[in-house]
């Protein structure tokens, strides 16, 4: 029996040369797949935090409680607002349900700014601008904080709600004095336009 064993080795040889290239060609392809879907992810992701930026941008510069005059007219306003909601359909199809659901929230959030700036259909009154628009901003870190989870990139980077960028200057006391007087009159122009809704509760920003 011993006699076959050459032959047998023989012939086996190339059948399990074959199994092994056939499984690193099959665990390369599903590197390269992975590798091809994570930039993918990455260049949408990219995208839609640009396009809602810019988004923003051109609704506080035209602010219905006192922005000061913007450049490229309506029709800047209305390509920006085109563009976020392009990606933000395209985002849908690749991105995990916890950055889906946070990216829903950001872009509903943003389309209550769109509306109040040109005065469309709005569900809040205008005067609310100045709260949706913090609350934009504090769906925009949860966002990002999804993709950082999803993208394997590290821990969360959002900072605190009532964040002081001049904590331990000169400027800490004052900078952190004026914003919470402005949110408090943003707080009570809420409430003549709406009783109770400035108030307090979980709309209302901390």
């Amino acid at each position: 029996m011993s006699s076959y064993l050459p032959v047998a080795l023989a012939l086996l040889g190339p059948a399990i040369a074959g199994v092994i290239a056939v499984h690193v060609a099959s665990r390369t392809r599903l590197a390269g797949l992975q590798s091809w879907k994570r930039e993918t992810k990455r260049a949408i992701y990219d995208r839609f935090l640009s396009h809602a930026q810019r988004l923003l941008i051109e609704c506080e510069a035209r602010n219905p409680r006192g922005g000061g005059p913007a450049e490229g007219g309506p029709e800047a306003l209305h390509e920006a607002y085109r563009s976020f909601f392009e990606v933000y359909a395209s985002l849908q199809t690749v991105a995990k349900l916890e950055v889906v659901d946070a990216a829903r929230v950001y872009a509903y959030r943003l389309q209550e700014l769109e509306m109040q700036t040109v005065g469309g259909r709005s569900v809040l009154d205008r005067t609310t601008f100045d709260i949706v628009a913090r609350l934009v901003r504090e769906a925009r870190h949860d966002v990002i904080d999804g993709m950082r989870r999803d993208l394997d990139v590290g821990e969360s980077a959002a900072p605190s709600k009532l964040y002081n960028p001049f904590t331990g200057t000169g400027l800490e006391r004052p900078y952190a004095e004026r914003l919470a007087a402005q949110l408090e009159a943003a707080r009570q122009a809420a409430d003549r336009a709406r009783p109770g809704w400035g108030s307090g509760g979980a709309d209302t920003p901390a």
